[in-house]
């Protein structure tokens, strides 16, 4: 039996918050988090493999959309992340609201998607042992 046991890390980080005196810790922390949302995806593609002929080949097809919806959320927080280190003081507060976003709708989206997959495949899985007892 597939058991998905994936706790989703429910903390979203303020990045609004950051002065540009903490430009590098910004930096840091939104490099941490862009890790964190990497491994995300990379353990929600394994569930997908592990879940097999468990799930129709519809339902894969939607979370490997979803998957791809992600990626590509994950993609513009890069790059927003990427404008913060030659950011000036002068547009600091565009740059950082910039990341803000794409991040807090990236985490969302890596909520919904898990929560998505662990429905699914729960489900095929389920519908799977119903058809064997």
């Amino acid at each position: 039996v597939v058991e998905i046991k994936q706790k989703i890390d429910e903390e979203i980080r303020d990045f609004k918050k950051y002065t540009y005196s903490q430009k590098e810790k910004f930096l840091s922390d939104a490099n941490e988090e862009l890790d964190d949302i990497n491994r995300e995806i990379d353990e929600m593609k394994a569930e997908l493999r592990k879940a097999g002929d468990n799930i129709s080949a519809e339902t894969k097809t939607a979370y490997e959309k979803g998957i791809a919806n992600l990626e590509e959320m994950r993609d513009a927080f890069k790059k927003n992340v990427d404008k913060v280190q030659n950011s000036t003081e002068d547009n600091w507060e565009k740059t950082k609201e910039d990341v803000a976003k794409t991040y807090d709708n990236t985490k969302r989206s890596v909520k919904d998607v898990w929560e998505d997959v662990k429905r699914g495949v729960t489900e095929g899985v389920n519908k799977a042992k119903d058809r064997l007892d």
